[in-house]
C-alpha cells in the first residue's frame, strides 16, 4: 500500500511539473528568426537606405522573416519596424503609431533609439531624429546604427560622424553602406 502511495505521488508530480513546463515555454515567444535571416534583413534594409531597389521577390520573402520577428527581440524587432515602415509594401497588421509605440516602450536599447531617430527623420521631426540618435551614443557609444544615421541625415557633418563612429560595432550590412556613405561624401 506504501509503493503504491509513493508512484502516485511520483506520478502527479511528473504530471505538475510537466505541465508546469509547457506553460513556461507556451508564454515564451517561439518565433525567433535564425541569424542568417537577420543579416538578410539587415543587408536590405542598409541596401534600400543607399537607394538600391530590392525586388518584389525579395520584399515578400523579406516579409515572410519579419513576420516571425517577435517584439521581445528588441534590437531586430526595432530593424523590422524601421523596414516596414519606410520600405515596406506589405500590408501592416496595425496602425503605424502601433509599432512607433512599442518602439518607445523598447528604447532603453540604444539601437532601438536610433531607428527612432531614423523614423523621427523621415517623418520630418529633425530635432527629435538628433535627440534620439545622440541619445543613443551617449548610452552605448559603440552604437554604430546611430552613428550612420546621423552621417545620412546631417549631410553637413557626415564626416565627423563617420569618423566619431570609426570604433563602433557595425554589421557586415552596416560596413557595406558606411563605405558607400564614406565614398558619397567624399570623407
Amino acid at each position: 500500500m506504501g509503493n503504491e502511495r509513493l508512484r502516485r505521488f511520483l506520478w502527479g508530480a511528473t504530471a505538475i511539473g510537466a505541465i508546469g513546463v509547457i506553460l513556461a515555454f507556451s508564454r515564451r515567444p517561439t518565433a525567433l528568426i535564425t541569424r542568417s535571416a537577420a543579416e538578410e534583413l539587415a543587408a536590405a534594409f542598409w541596401r534600400a537606405e543607399a537607394g538600391e531597389p530590392l525586388s518584389p521577390e525579395e520584399k515578400k520573402r523579406l516579409a515572410t522573416l519579419i513576420s516571425a520577428i517577435p517584439d521581445t527581440a528588441a534590437a531586430q524587432y526595432g530593424l523590422a519596424v524601421a523596414y516596414l515602415l519606410l520600405y515596406g509594401t506589405e500590408e501592416l497588421s496595425a496602425p503605424p503609431m502601433v509599432y512607433i509605440q512599442r518602439l518607445q516602450q523598447l528604447r532603453s536599447v540604444p539601437v532601438v533609439m536610433a531607428y527612432l531617430g531614423r523614423l523621427a527623420h523621415h517623418t520630418g521631426q529633425k530635432e527629435k531624429a538628433h535627440a534620439y540618435l545622440h541619445q543613443a551614443i551617449q548610452i552605448d557609444p559603440t552604437c554604430g546604427t546611430a552613428y550612420l544615421f546621423l552621417a545620412e541625415i546631417a549631410s553637413d557633418s557626415a564626416c565627423f560622424w563617420l569618423h566619431q563612429g570609426a570604433r563602433a560595432t557595425y554589421t557586415p550590412a552596416e560596413l557595406t553602406f558606411r563605405e558607400k556613405l564614406k565614398a558619397q561624401r567624399r570623407c
